[in-house]
């Protein structure tokens, strides 16, 4: 397992940053919390103990369902809550990882989701 958070003050410093684009700095200074846990195990036996794990000890009563896919090699659900600062909360749940991001987000800004990714991406492969 490896595990990887990113917090308001590190999204701060690199929204301050002049080596990023406009746009990447508008995205990340909606941003207060991102965490993630990934497997690291590629074996089939392994492959869906987090999903499963999670889904069976968290609490998502106050989470609302936004999409989920159940394949056999894959399996993925992606929630959203509201919290009391006037930000979201998507949790996104896959045979492999569980990730949270907390911030002044919407399906829109979502779509830019992906560099986040790419950061924590990074972040894993150091």
């Amino acid at each position: 397992m490896a595990y990887f958070e990113v917090t308001s003050e590190m999204f701060q410093m690199l929204s301050q940053s002049p080596e990023v684009s406009p746009e990447f700095k508008d995205y990340i200074s909606k941003l207060s919390k991102l965490r993630m846990v990934q497997t690291r195990s590629n074996l089939d036996t392994q492959k869906f103990k987090l999903y499963e794990a999670f889904l069976l000890n968290a609490n998502l009563k106050e989470f609302s369902s936004l999409m989920i896919s159940e394949e056999p090699n894959n399996k993925f659900r992606f929630y959203k809550r509201k919290n009391t600062k006037s930000e979201n909360e998507f949790l996104l749940v896959s045979s492999e990882s569980v990730i949270l991001i907390v911030g002044k987000l919407d399906m829109r800004s979502l779509s830019e989701f992906e560099q986040v990714m790419e950061i924590a991406g990074n972040a894993f492969d150091m």
